[in-house]
């Protein structure tokens, strides 16, 4: 989907800047004596974003980390992933959905209150600049799992009227 390319190359575009923050920031510093005041301050903003914006599209992709060892001993491998996946569907469309609501709020508090942050290197800014980034990579994630519950149910409804069990580690 597009969606997930945007995010992929917004993140990998802020990877890049970072690299490149760091790098000429450690020249600055100590090749030409002139430091950078806001270097560090910038890639902590590119890190936390990345990773926010990220989090939908990996939830999307299956891809997000997940120890199932207990559940494998239990029920054996291709039911304990059937379990997981209805799990993980379930529980990440209810996070995705109060941390989107709320991430909206403290956003939202933010924009209401005119709240200014001032950088190291003396620059203002709204912070509702800096929220808006995480209130958006989490509205994604809740999205992306509203998707996977509704592939999983119309999966689940396919599966029984052609009478075969279903498989919902297939839905991607």
């Amino acid at each position: 989907a597009w969606i997930e390319k945007a995010t992929m190359l917004a993140s990998v575009l802020m990877l890049i800047g970072m690299v490149g923050i760091m790098f000429l920031s450690t020249i600055f510093r100590y090749l030409l004596d002139s430091p950078w005041k806001w270097s560090e301050e910038a890639l902590v903003f590119m890190l936390a974003w990345s990773i926010f914006i990220l989090l939908g599209t990996v939830a999307r992709r299956d891809e997000h980390v997940r120890i199932g060892f207990v559940m494998e001993l239990l029920l054996g491998p291709e039911k304990a992933r059937r379990v997981w996946t209805v799990i993980e569907n379930v529980l990440g469309l209810g996070i995705g959905i109060f941390l989107s609501y709320a991430a909206y709020t403290w956003l939202d508090i933010s924009r209401d209150m005119g709240s200014i942050s001032w950088s190291a290197a003396g620059f203002s800014y709204p912070q509702w600049v800096t929220r808006i980034v995480p209130t958006i990579g989490l509205c994604l994630l809740a999205f992306f799992y509203l998707e996977r519950n509704i592939r999983m149910i119309i999966h689940f409804f396919a599966a029984r009227r052609s009478d075969k069990p279903s498989d919902f580690g297939d839905m991607a």
